[in-house]
């Protein structure tokens, strides 16, 4: 068994629980792979193959890879089906990925949606344990983030924010998981520094949630949904008037009026309450509901799978068809315009040539698929969709491209759909569309017609003329 993915994914935590009863049944256990050559690695992994013996292996994804150069690796089968099941873990064909080949299975830790709400609350109850408080003053702020962090409806909306990162795409580690949690009550500083402070929110939970934390995870919250930065029609005038009810509230206690305070405390005292509104009031969840309208449209999508498939289709051929000319009509949702440049550096080219339209028929949405193995150990609570693939087929109706939308390229495309141009697409969206046109247009064959319109196509001047190509029996240009 390959246990593979991230490093923080817990792997190595994972193992070493499992240790005594992998052992104990005479398996090999090598739980941390940055420490052993990959020579050791391979001579044991063929040694157990050879002999029939079980081996439980943790080593992050590249160092997989990196083990097929050796030369040790030449021809070991093990050691490419390990590798063919990490690639094909997750596919966009309808047709299901072939299953195991002989006895090695893999399990990519990177899979997992380690901010899956089972999981959460798991963390939130494992460091709010008492044992960790033995000692600390009742007037620590440590100790009333870790006694409101304890209740059912906060930890319900801290799930609902790690929930909201999840599903733009963050992948976080176990270990981030924790530390967030952990930095959550204590603020990364040791107890005299937050006594205090401790007549402020500097120390509160809802508000260290989003201010003074750094990693990946901090910056996914603070990119994904911050409560301060969402506009409630309702509740926002009785925050600024202190004038809500005291029922509304976890701790039957109604905050002070913004407005009183002086002018300039009233700002950062707002956003402190409005972070704190979104955790312990009880409307505070509707904040999540008030995100932009693209966004809840892209969770339903995923959702939803391919449902309402061919509006969508129509949707993003019309996107894809105004990255190159925002200005095209709408009734250009209806085909795909095979538009091709020749690059002779890496700079974005300016000049886009057109000979196929393919139509919106041979296009369709398909929502991922687990292969059969990652199904045998993936809780249901802890997988995510975070895109779907628009699938162009051939004629038989075989894929021949996919396109994986998720949330960045979604958004994207919607706005190119508004006519929004190029100059806003980022470099990874550009080379994510080009290339998948490209694939499409591979695809396709002139035929056996004797002459073949041509469209062409300057987008930084926005000029586009049409011609004719005569291919047979002379060839020439038909202007």
């Amino acid at each position: 068994m390959i246990v593979t993915g991230n490093p923080g994914d817990g792997k190595t935590h994972l193992i070493e629980r499992l240790r005594p009863a992998l052992e104990k049944v005479g398996a090999l256990v090598l739980t941390d792979a940055n420490e052993l050559t990959d020579d050791y690695i391979l001579s044991e992994w063929q040694k157990c193959n050879s002999s029939g013996r079980a081996m439980v292996l943790a080593i992050n994804e590249w160092p997989l890879f990196v083990l097929r150069r050796h030369p040790r690796a030449t021809d070991f089968r093990p050691l490419k089906e390990a590798l063919r099941q990490v690639q094909h873990a997750i596919s966009y064909n309808f047709e299901p990925v072939q299953g195991p080949e002989g006895l090695v299975r893999v399990i990519d830790l990177s899979l997992r949606n380690v901010l899956a709400r089972t999981i959460v609350f798991d963390v939130i109850e494992r460091l709010t344990n008492d044992r960790f408080y033995v000692g600390l003053s009742p007037a620590d702020p440590a100790v009333m983030n870790r006694n409101i962090m304890r209740h059912p409806q906060v930890r319900e909306r801290i799930a609902m924010l790690l929930e909201e990162v999840a599903r733009r795409g963050h992948h976080a580690t176990m270990r981030q998981l924790v530390g967030f949690i952990a930095f959550l009550i204590t603020g990364g500083v040791n107890n005299d520094t937050r006594l205090a402070t401790q007549k402020s929110y500097t120390y509160h939970y809802a508000q260290l949630a989003f201010e003074g934390g750094s990693g990946p995870l901090f910056d996914a919250i603070r990119a994904s949904f911050d409560p301060a930065a969402v506009t409630h029609p309702r509740r926002d005038i009785d925050l600024w008037r202190g004038t809500t009810v005291a029922e509304d509230w976890i701790d039957g206690r109604p905050p002070p009026s913004i407005q009183r305070l002086p002018f300039d405390d009233r700002i950062v005292e707002y956003k402190a309450l409005k972070r704190r509104f979104f955790f312990e009031h009880h409307d505070g969840q509707s904040l999540v509901t008030l995100m932009p309208g693209d966004e809840r449209s892209f969770d339903k999508l995923v959702h939803d799978g391919g449902a309402g498939s061919a509006t969508v289709v129509r949707d993003l051929l019309l996107a894809i068809n105004r990255f190159y000319q925002p200005d095209c009509p709408d009734t250009d949702r209806e085909r795909l315009v095979l538009w091709q440049s020749h690059r002779f550096d890496v700079k974005a080219p300016s000049t886009f040539l057109a000979l196929h339209e393919v139509r919106h028929g041979r296009f369709d949405i398909r929502p991922p698929k687990l292969a059969s193995w990652v199904d045998e150990w993936l809780p249901q609570e802890q997988r995510i969709i975070r895109a779907f693939a628009l699938t162009a087929m051939d004629e038989h109706g075989d894929a021949i491209a996919h396109l994986l939308v998720d949330r960045a390229l979604y958004l994207t495309l919607v706005e190119a759909r508004w006519g929004l141009g190029r100059t806003s697409w980022s470099r990874s969206a550009t080379r994510r569309v080009t290339r998948f046109v490209d694939k499409v247009h591979n695809s396709m064959s002139l035929g056996k017609t004797d002459v073949v319109d041509v469209r062409i196509r300057n987008v930084e001047k926005e000029i586009e003329d049409r011609f004719e190509i005569q291919r047979h029996p002379a060839a020439r240009y038909r202007l």
